[in-house]
């Protein structure tokens, strides 16, 4: 009944279970002997309350006695969400892109500037003039993808090789969701867009939409160590940073037959009136506390902007004086220099042609003597 959807699910799953593995390996936590699901996001809970393979255990077997529980209300939710149901029809014979990322409507627009474009909403909130995937719902596909989200848990608990990531299955329901719909309009589209490396929704863009052209945009530093259970294989184009980014593509995935074309990076900078040299520091929810002690150790010789991560929390810097919080996301200060950890940003600053200190690996003194000799 769903051997095609659970094929292609199980290796979504698997590639978010390597991602997260790889992540705990970059954040040098050896500590832990088990794989949380977002680290970026739960590390700071399992640090806070001491939890502890045992204990992230006994999460994985409530989750999997509550599931049903959790996927009924999620189905109660999105059927009583008003949504106006569309034909497919409207997407015949068009481009589209999938707006599984908050970056991918900016950088679609970068790498294809003259050519009409359907955006459609996987995941992102509420956004005026986009379709989003659901109108192509029916009212049964809800019910189908509850039995298949329960289906799911158990069949992947049997598939897995550690059980405690059952817990990466509670995005079943609407993943699904998402399948069916993309599903019922996919045979009128020549061209799909997309900017998600290698997470559940690359898998099954890549998956479904075999047999059409498929472009993938990079939005972000790629890691050079992943390994990936499922590696993409249907790419036709992949629009590239730089040549670095090549490599690591050919290497992560299938790439025989795919195109590789450069994207224009660079951004529109915005002119800061300030008679001191000015510095932005980029920000990264995994480098915050050495960034706020970089910060410090400035003082008040330079004017200082931070830019925090957009999608992580920032009162950490609103704690700190003398430097200017940028909260607008689209504003872009032209500064002098630009500190950056490991962030896209820095490569983005790089193609404006501001100089980036990559101060990964680096003590504070030679932080600051790069600082200093650049400036």
């Amino acid at each position: 009944m769903y051997c095609d959807e659970l094929n292609v699910f199980l290796k979504a799953i698997n590639n978010e279970i390597d991602i997260d593995r790889n992540l705990i390996r970059r954040l040098g936590r050896c500590d832990l002997n088990f794989t949380p699901i977002r680290g970026l996001k739960s590390l700071k809970y399992i640090d806070r309350y001491n939890i502890s393979r045992f204990v992230y255990g006994l999460f994985s077997v409530f989750f999997l006695v509550l599931s049903p529980i959790y996927f009924f209300f999620k189905m109660l939710r999105l059927l009583f969400s008003k949504r106006t149901y569309i034909s497919v029809d409207l997407l015949a014979r068009k481009d589209l892109v999938l707006v599984a990322n908050s970056r991918v409507e900016y950088l679609v627009k970068k790498a294809t500037p003259t050519k009409s474009l359907i955006f459609l909403n996987i995941n992102q909130p509420h956004k005026e003039n986009i379709f989003h995937v659901y109108q192509f719902l029916r009212l049964r596909d809800y019910f189908h993808a509850y039995l298949f989200a329960i289906y799911a848990v158990f069949y992947l608990l049997w598939k897995l090789e550690n059980k405690r990531d059952i817990m990466q299955v509670y995005v079943a329901y609407e993943w699904v969701l998402v399948y069916l719909a993309l599903s019922r309009c996919k045979d009128g589209i020549d061209t799909i867009y997309f900017a998600n490396h290698y997470d559940r929704w690359s898998v099954m863009f890549d998956q479904l939409y075999a047999d059409k052209s498929v472009a993938l945009i990079q939005h972000g530093i790629l890691p050079e160590d992943l390994n990936l259970s499922y590696k993409l294989k249907n790419l036709s184009k992949v629009f590239a940073f730089n040549d670095h980014s090549v490599k690591i593509f050919k290497n992560m995935f299938e790439c025989e037959n795919t195109q590789f074309e450069r994207l224009d990076i660079s951004l529109s900078l915005a002119d800061v009136n300030t008679k001191k040299k000015t510095i932005l520091m980029i920000g990264q929810p995994h480098s915050l506390e050495s960034e706020i002690k970089i910060v410090k150790s400035l003082g008040s010789e330079f004017e200082i902007f931070v830019k925090p991560h957009p999608l992580y929390e920032s009162s950490e810097y609103k704690k700190l004086s003398n430097v200017t919080l940028i909260e607008d996301r689209g504003f872009y200060p032209k500064v002098d220099a630009a500190l950056c950890y490991e962030s896209t940003l820095g490569l983005e600053y790089e193609a404006s042609g501001v100089k980036v200190i990559w101060w990964k690996g680096l003590n504070m003194h030679e932080i600051i003597t790069q600082i200093k000799n650049t400036l």
